[in-house]
């Protein structure tokens, strides 16, 4: 592998080791503001349910208070919700300074033998910067939110259904509490997923700021795949592909690592005769050829059974395995194809 290429690769590799040790980082967050939340709302939910089943409380001041525990459930999911965004803000912040030092570097790599371009390379404009971190804290406090809200309409059907067959509020308060629990940490595993995607997205959002700081010596940015078995399809397909500074991305899945790689402007684009183009770290294609050569079990692993043998057939091509998904309230992304029935 050409030096320059390798230099590349190596920064690829210690992001991935970054993002790594950043999701794990904001994992143990997510867990402890999740399970400090829960314990509030148990406690919440049978003392005041508690005074609701006291003898002599009318069946009207039992639906009053239990509307008071809900209440104090939704302000206590509120203050979760922002806790989950302060928690990875740090996290987030440490991802967008290192996206503009990785960037600043690949770009340098391959300016390498005019130390006047590799000098004069930019970082993205602080305000812009401060503005991704923000946007990010506020999407995962938002997205929490609609997670932890689910619970409260949880709570607030069963106390519907408590009053409607006149069950005792301490029977009432169990089913509440089994209900709800199994559902509010349920969403602690959507609720990482959001985290960790936001994350990843902040990295890339302030590589394509500092990219587009330095336009004027960039053709475009690389997606890269980070190969291997359990590569799905989609990032496969598009591994190599080249796209424009403006472009947003890698759009990938959800939990995806897909890296964004700026790619510089020949040297001849640049003013600069009888100097080498740097090799790219991949082309559009490489990640089918990758494929090609793996073992057959690998390729039914990343395509399944039937989209592999429906490639060998040559009925299935990559311009298939990733196709783009609509998702309201979030960014697209590409996902996997679905292969042919028959």
């Amino acid at each position: 592998m050409d030096p320059d290429a390798h230099d590349i690769h190596r920064i690829l590799g210690d992001q991935r080791k970054r993002l790594d040790k950043i999701a794990s980082a904001t994992d143990r967050a997510l867990l402890a503001t999740w399970v400090t939340a829960w314990e509030d709302i148990a406690t919440d939910i049978e003392t005041i349910l508690a005074k609701a089943g006291a003898e002599g409380v009318t069946n009207t001041v039992r639906v009053r208070r239990a509307q008071q525990a809900i209440a104090v459930i939704a302000r206590q999911l509120r203050r979760s919700a922002r806790a989950a965004g302060v928690a990875i803000g740090g996290d987030v912040r440490e991802m967008i300074e290192q996206a503009q030092a990785d960037t600043v570097a690949m770009i340098g790599q391959q300016l390498e033998g005019v130390e006047q371009l590799a000098a004069n390379l930019l970082r993205a404009d602080p305000a812009q910067i401060e503005a991704i971190g923000t946007r990010v804290q506020k999407t995962v406090t938002a997205r929490v939110w609609d997670l932890q809200a689910d619970a409260v309409e949880a709570v607030r059907a069963e106390l519907v259904r408590g009053v409607a067959t006149g069950a005792h509020p301490n029977a009432q308060a169990s089913r509440m509490l089994q209900a709800v629990q199994g559902l509010f940490m349920g969403g602690l595993t959507r609720a990482r997923t959001i985290a960790r995607t936001e994350t990843i997205d902040a990295y890339r959002a302030a590589a394509m700021a500092t990219e587009q700081a330095n336009a004027d010596v960039l053709a475009g940015w690389l997606w890269i795949a980070d190969l291997g078995q359990r590569t799905c399809m989609s990032c496969v397909a598009q591994h190599g592909s080249l796209h424009k500074l403006e472009e947003p991305g890698p759009e990938d899945h959800p939990n995806g690592r897909c890296a964004r790689v700026p790619v510089t402007k020949s040297w001849k684009q640049l003013g600069y005769k009888g100097i080498k183009d740097p090799p790219r770290p991949a082309k559009a294609g490489d990640g089918p050829r990758w494929l090609a050569r793996q073992a057959r079990d690998v390729q039914d692993h990343i395509l399944t059974k039937r989209g592999a043998q429906a490639w060998r057939n040559g009925e299935w091509g990559p311009p298939h395995w990733s196709v783009p998904r609509d998702n309201p309230g979030w960014r697209r992304s590409w996902v996997a194809g679905k292969p042919p029935k028959h």
